[in-house]
């Protein structure tokens, strides 16, 4: 099951980017893109996760910036924006750590390597503030200006959109409906969605 779109959506000028397991699996996933879509195919980065754990968000961030040979500016302002969207990814929102969301279920008490498993993250930030602090930096107020893309400014694709208290008010909804991976029962309590039914446009309920 490697992560690579359907043949018909991608052109020849189409960069292909996706992800994988290990290094061994991206190689996969390399040659794997190479037979569907042909030897020419130009692929920008398979990231893996374990690249990604040695590098952190900030180096990943400086690696795929490279591939686009971006400026030094452009590259401070990408990293001030995924240094804050990563804490919200692992704290915040429906398809947040598996981890953290057990620690806010207390639904299993041995949660191991806290460093590991990200939630010493979680117990250590005030997310509303991250989440405001997210909302005010620049690459993030760039993207909000454009309709067709403001989407990406969320924790994942299936959150509705920050409010600068989105993140606690989901979190609250967790420990108060006892909600799982990708699921919400009340999108009022926490305010979740001020431009209509997002959630429910993908199945969540």
């Amino acid at each position: 099951n490697h992560a690579i779109p359907p043949k018909k959506l991608v052109l020849k000028s189409t960069w292909l980017f996706t992800t994988a397991t290990d290094v061994v699996d991206a190689t996969t996933t390399k040659d794997l893109i190479k037979n569907v879509f042909g030897p020419t195919q130009k692929i920008g980065y398979v990231q893996d996760l374990v690249t990604l754990s040695e590098l952190g968000i900030e180096g990943m961030t400086r690696r795929y910036a490279n591939i686009f040979s971006l400026p030094t500016y452009q590259i401070e302002v990408m990293i001030d924006y995924f240094i804050h969207w990563d804490k919200l990814r692992i704290c915040c929102g429906l398809q947040m750590s598996k981890y953290w969301r057990n620690e806010l279920l207390r639904a299993n008490s041995n949660t191991g390597n806290l460093s590991l498993n990200n939630v010493s993250l979680c117990y250590n930030v005030v997310i509303d503030d991250v989440e405001r602090q997210f909302m005010d930096t620049r690459l993030y107020n760039l993207i909000s200006r454009y309709e067709r893309m403001k989407w990406v400014n969320r924790p994942s694709l299936v959150d509705g959109p920050l409010t600068g208290k989105y993140c606690s008010g989901y979190n609250e909804e967790v420990m108060t409906n006892r909600v799982g991976f990708n699921q919400v029962k009340d999108m009022t309590s926490f305010n979740a969605s001020s431009e209509g039914d997002f959630l429910f446009q993908f199945g969540i309920q």
